[in-house]
């Protein structure tokens, strides 16, 4: 799903905080911000059971990562961790995790186990209520900063065999350099 659920909670908070289309973008990229490191780890490891990332919810670190995305792209990071918080947990050291565990509909797609929150499709059918209370233009906006996102993080991704907090960091450094050059943000 790659952080669907995070992107309609953000799309939520956009419409009743009542925010324009580049202060809902910013909050969508802080919301998705955890997950986008997927992208280099999948690369780099193509097991979705590899844990090199658990790094990186590590919840100080990735509040500093959304720090040149404003107080919108901290909003959208702590409303990912507390998404994390509810359904699986957030790791706060390589050997703790804290959150709830509640129960997970588990059913069969494809020959692979599926795990779902039935919190989730509370969020998402109110996400997308939100999203088409703001139009097609909120979308489109928040859509261009996340889909330069994915080939940034990819060219990022030599340095995340080096360093994945110096990789992802690279990485939200550049996505923001690109979007205000580009006058996104």
């Amino acid at each position: 799903m790659f952080g669907t659920t995070h992107i309609l909670l953000g799309f939520i908070f956009a419409y009743f905080l009542n925010l324009d289309r580049k202060r809902s973008a910013k909050l969508i990229v802080g919301s998705l911000a955890p997950d986008l490191s997927y992208v280099q780890a999948i690369i780099v490891h193509p097991s979705w059971s590899y844990l090199t990332r658990a790094f990186f919810n590590h919840s100080i670190v990735s509040f500093a990562y959304v720090l040149p995305f404003g107080s919108y792209g901290l909003l959208g990071n702590a409303l990912h961790l507390l998404c994390d918080f509810y359904a699986r947990g957030i790791p706060l050291w390589s050997d703790r995790i804290i959150g709830l565990n509640p129960h997970p509909w588990t059913f069969y797609l494809a020959n692979s186990e599926v795990m779902f929150y039935p919190l989730e499709l509370i969020i998402s059918l109110i996400g997308l209520y939100a999203l088409i209370k703001l139009g097609r233009t909120y979308l489109f906006e928040s859509l261009k900063l996340l889909l330069a996102a994915v080939p940034i993080f990819a060219l990022f991704t030599p340095l995340y065999m080096v360093s994945p907090y110096l990789s992802t960091l690279a990485s939200f450094l550049a996505l923001y350099y690109i979007s205000k050059h580009r006058k996104w943000l």
